[in-house]
Order: C-alpha cells, then structure tokens, then sequence
C-alpha cells in the first residue's frame, strides 16, 4: 500500500496553517523583546557599574590632591616653627613673605605673630584681617583641651571678610609655634599659620564640572555642605537643620546624612521622587577635620549613551529577525502548499482504494448467496439420493452390496454436512452466546481447510489438554474468526514458497479480561510475521499487508468486532515459530468438561 501521508498531524497543520503562523511570529517577537530587555539592562547594569568606578576614581583623585596640598601646608608650618625657634639673619616676617609667594600660590596668605590680650600679626600680604584673632584664641582653647594628636589646627569653611557676608570662603589652618609648657604659658601665644581660599583649593584639586552631568561636591564631618556648583545658595547649610528652603530642592536628606559614616563606596543614590543618581565617595581626614567628596552623575546621561550605542545594533538584530521570519514564512508557505497537494493526492488515491475495496466486498456478498443457493441446489439431489440407497439396504442384498451402499451413504452424508457448514457460514444469524465444545468447534474448522494445508504442504499440528471447560460463544461467528486467523496463516506460508508450520492451541487462563476463567485459542505460524509499525493498525478496517487482489482488509476487523462482541480480547505478537501468533480471549464456564484429546 502506499504511504500514508495525510496523517492526523498533517491535517491539523494544513487547517490551522494561519493560527500557527500567527502563534509562531508572537513567539519570535516576545523572544526577540525578552533577549533585547535583557541585553539592554545587561548593559545599563554594567555601563552603571564602570561609571561608578570611575567616579570613584575622580573622588580619589580630588581626596588625594586635597591630602597632599594639606600635607605640605605642614611642613610648612614646621619650618615656621623652625624658623622661629633657631632666628636666621632675616627676621620672620621677612621669611614667611618670601616663602608664601616663592611658588606663585595666589590662593593663600601666610601669617605669624601673636594672640592674646594684645594681638599683633603679620600677613605676607600686608593685610589686615580683623577677623582673625578671635578665631585662633578659639583655635588655640581647642588646641589646650587636648582633643587632638596634632598640634595643628584647622577651622570651619568661613565666609572671607570681617562682616562675614563675602562670597568667598575660606578657612585657615594654624600651628601654635610656643615651645613653653601648657603651666607656663602667658596670655600672649606665638602662632603661625596660613588663610587659604577654599574655592582656589577647589579649583585645583576638585574640577567644578567634567563631562556631561557628572559634577563634584564636598561636605564636612558635620553635614554641612562645602561646595555644590547645582547649588551654591545651600553652601554652608547643615543638612541637620535643614529649613524649608532646603526642602524646596530636596524632600528629604535621610541619604546624605546615611553617607557620612561611609567611605570609598559607589552605587545608586535616590532621594525620594528625585531622579536616580550614580555616587561615588571618599573622605579626606586631617587634624581636627575631615571632609567628604562625591562625584555625581544622572543615571539617566548613563542610559541614553548606553542607548545610542545599542540602537545600531537593536537595528542589526531587527532586520535579521524580520529576514528570519520573513524567510521562515515563505518557507511555510511552499512547504504548505505541498503539504496540502500531498494530502490531496493521498485522499484522492485512499478514495480509490475504498471503492475498489467497496466492490470487492460486493463481489463477497454475492459469492455469499450464490454459495447459499449452491447449498441449497445440492441438498435436494443429496436428500434423494440418501433415500434411495436407504430403500436399497433395507432390502435383502449380498453382504458386498450392502458394504458398498454404506460407503455411498457415508459420503452422501459428508458432503450433506459440508453444505450445512457452507450454509451457516454464508448465513447472517442472530447472535447467541450458549456454552460450546471449544475442541468440536475447532475440529469442524480443520475439516474445512485441510485440503488448503496439505495443497500448500504445511503441517498442522493441535495441542490442548484432555479436559476443557466449555466456552461461552456463538459456534457459527467464532468457527468464522478462526477460519479467518487459519487462512491468513496459510496465506503468509505460502508467499514465502516453502514449506512451513501451523500450530493450533487451546489452554485455560486466570482471567485475562475482568472473567475468573478464560479459554484461550492460540494460532501461530512460520510466515513472515508482522512489522510492529503495523500492529496498531492490524485491526483497522480495509488495511492488508496482502498483495493487491489478494486481501479485501476485512478479516481482522471482522473477527476482533466478533471477539469484542465476546466480551473477550484478541492479541497479535512475535511467534516462537518465526512468524505471527494470535492469541484469542473468551469466557470460560466454571465447570470442566471431557474433551478430545490431542490431535
């Protein structure tokens, strides 16, 4: 038989082609945006991480360039102390001047002299800062609390000027220079010292801008904030005593203050519904004081470089996916169109086959009632010739006469129960389960096909026990499933042109079905057997494994509707003989009876 193409897959395929193309593209489309997603915050996620770093690195940088300027401001002010304690040939003044203008530094303004009762300084500049004393006599106390392990001092970012309302901040970093212990001390204090303008310090070592939104802001120990170029009217306020001008800008300064405690970190930083920022900071520590860098970024100038680098290749892998699709749809397409011309030819050629199927059936049924009329045509000229010779030995005749009318007698008979047989299998009979001689059944079986057995040179051979139960079934349809597995067995020995084997078995079983006791029929043979790809479909009506004209593809569904109509089961496996073995399941009655012996 040809291949079967238009399975139940195929089908499905063809009706539903526009569903699955459609379910398909959405597949393709909701993978395409998950990888893209996922690529896009990949990239976001690391871009964030390098700027961090980044960041960190600047605030290092600026931190470093801080520490080191203050590191030099130290030993400068030793070698004041220096100075003063062992007098060169110039007086100090004249030294200090000289020494804060040798290197060009227009940023600071040195000073020495004394603080007390009576202040006298002297600046490099020839200035006069009225200011001043008053903030080393509060430097000095601090200084004599001891609360430091150095001996120099540093003060608050301060507005420069002696109204205290200049823009220009400044600080100052002082060293008491008095070799006298703390016991001995007069009112009056040698210091020496330097005012340096923070926002030159800034401008050096803490760039106000770099690229893009990243900018650079410091704040000290205390919260106050130092510098800030996005705000420089908050320069100088605390964050905790934040007024509601502060407030105005930022909702809440829970985060800064959660910052000071920290140190050489980087990572997102939010302020309430404010927008993302990416923070990296670090501290400077010296003396008494310790101020804080960060360097800031919008999280959003992150994004949209990250963006516009990826866009050319959201592009790329935009137009391969629609080439994929595109290509995968005109592929299913062509691929379609042949699937469906493929089904059409098959369905077209099944067609064929049906009704070439449907008039082989027909020729059966009439071959069934001409066989029922042959029957009955023979019966007549039997039954007379039957009651002849009954007439004849009735009569007084010689011993050889009535030998020889025997024997005619005995064959009348024979072909009288023949035509019986022919006349039951032909016949459509109302169904009638009763118990049966199982050995009887099959006996009468045999006496109709050994003819076919010994015209194809196969040996038969029967095996059941002594005692058989009998079995519940319709005789005339089960002699009709046997006839049908004995002639399929002659059939596949015979295509093999050799001699071969038929083996018929009766057994007892424990209950294969759901029933106490089953009867078992075994056929099995030696032909070529059955390919298990068509096992499941052995019972399928109008499908053979015979050559064409050979097999009509009724008679295993015929005998499995009968044996199911039995409430039993037929089975089909490899046979120890080589070929098929079938194996039929009916109901047994509880009670054994006698049974003839082996065959």
């Amino acid at each position: 038989m040809p291949r079967n193409r238009n399975t139940p897959t195929t089908r499905f395929f063809a009706r539903h082609i526009k569903w699955l193309i459609g379910v398909a593209v959405m597949l393709v489309l909701m993978v395409t945006l998950t990888l893209a997603s996922k690529i896009y915050r990949s990239a976001v996620a690391e871009a964030t991480l390098q700027q961090g770093k980044q960041q960190l690195e600047m605030a290092k940088s600026a931190s470093l360039g801080i520490q080191f300027f203050f590191q030099h401001i130290q030993e400068e002010l030793i070698l004041l102390e220096m100075q003063f304690r062992n007098p060169p040939s110039q007086p100090l003044t004249q030294f200090l001047h000289d020494h804060s203008h040798a290197s060009g530094r227009r940023g600071l303004t040195g000073f020495t002299g004394v603080v007390g009762d009576k202040s006298t300084l002297y600046y490099s500049d020839n200035t006069v800062n009225e200011w001043l004393p008053q903030l080393l006599q509060h430097g000095l106390r601090e200084l004599d609390a001891g609360d430091y392990q150095s001996d120099i001092w540093v003060s608050d970012v301060l507005p420069s000027g002696d109204n205290g309302n200049s823009q220009e901040l400044s600080f100052v970093v002082m060293k008491n220079i008095e070799s006298q212990p703390a016991a001995s001390r007069r009112s009056e204090r040698e210091v020496a010292g330097f005012i340096i303008d923070f926002d030159w310090l800034v401008s050096q070592f803490a760039p106000v801008q770099s690229e893009g939104s990243t900018f650079i802001w410091i704040m000290d120990q205390d919260g106050k904030l130092l510098f800030h170029p996005r705000h420089p009217e908050m320069v100088l306020r605390s964050i905790f005593n934040a007024d509601q001008s502060c407030h105005s800008c930022h909702a809440s300064f829970e985060q800064q203050a959660s910052l000071l405690v920290k140190e050489n970190e980087y990572g997102l930083y939010q302020v309430s519904s404010e927008s993302a920022k990416i923070m990296a900071q670090t501290s400077v520590r010296f003396s008494n004081r310790s101020w804080h860098v960060f360097v800031s970024t919008d999280i959003e100038e992150v994004t949209a470089v990250v963006r516009k680098n990826l866009v050319l290749f959201f592009w790329l892998v935009g137009f391969a996916v629609v080439g994929i699709i595109g290509g995968g749809l005109a592929l299913l397409l062509l691929n379609t169109r042949r699937v469906r011309a493929e089904a059409l030819a098959q369905h077209c050629q099944e067609t064929r086959d049906l009704h070439e199927q449907l008039s082989q059936a027909s020729q059966l049924a009439s071959v069934g009632e001409l066989v029922d009329s042959v029957a009955h045509e023979m019966n007549t000229p039997m039954g007379v010739m039957s009651a002849s010779i009954e007439d004849l030995l009735l009569r007084q005749t010689t011993t050889a006469d009535a030998e020889s009318l025997r024997f005619v007698r005995s064959q009348i008979w024979r072909m009288s129960n023949c035509t019986q047989r022919l006349l039951r299998f032909s016949r459509r009979m109302s169904f009638e389960l009763r118990p049966i001689d199982v050995v009887q059944m099959v006996e009468e079986c045999l006496q109709l096909l050994r003819h076919r057995f010994r015209e194809k040179k196969i040996k038969l051979k029967t095996n059941w026990p002594a005692t058989l139960p009998p079995a519940w079934l319709d005789p005339d349809q089960m002699q009709q499933v046997l006839l049908n597995l004995l002639n399929n067995s002659v059939d596949a020995i015979a295509e093999q042109n050799r001699p071969g084997h038929v083996e018929l078995a009766l057994n007892v079983t424990n209950g294969f079905n759901g029933h106490k006791h089953d009867l078992m029929i075994c056929v099995s043979d030696s032909g070529a057997g059955v390919r298990p790809a068509d096992v499941p479909k052995l019972f399928d009506p109008f499908f053979t494994t015979k050559p064409v004209g050979k097999g009509t593809g009724l008679g295993l569904y015929i005998s499995h509707s009968i044996v199911n109509r039995h409430r039993g089961a037929i089975e089909v496996e490899a046979s120890q003989l080589g070929g098929a073995r079938f194996a039929i399941h009916i109901p047994a009655c509880i009670e054994p009876t006698p049974g003839i012996g082996h065959g």
